[in-house]
């Protein structure tokens, strides 16, 4: 089981974000990236990075990306290994 950041509960790990995510290489984050068609500053932006110059130097390997960054950018741009996001549905009236 992992350990919820949420008041720090243990979570069945079905909902671990982190499962099947392993540290990516700087040219397995360029690779990802280019796949996707994304600028360095788009990528920042979807991890929360204040400057595009930080997802450089995760390329670069001057940085190693946090794994949890990791895991929500391969979400936010459907790559992670297990799971994935989908639109809200609209309800009836």
């Amino acid at each position: 089981m992992a350990i919820s950041p949420i008041q720090g509960k243990r979570m069945p790990e079905k909902y671990n974000l982190l499962s099947g995510v392993e540290p990516p290489t700087p040219d397995q984050i360029r690779a990802v990236r280019l796949d996707a068609g994304l600028s360095q500053a788009e990528c920042a932006r979807i991890i929360g990075a204040a400057e595009r110059y930080r997802w450089s130097e995760y390329e670069r390997g001057i940085h190693a990306i946090d794994l949890n960054r990791w895991a929500v950018f391969l979400l936010s741009i459907d790559r992670h290994p297990i799971y994935s996001l989908k639109a809200a549905g609209k309800k009836g009236r």
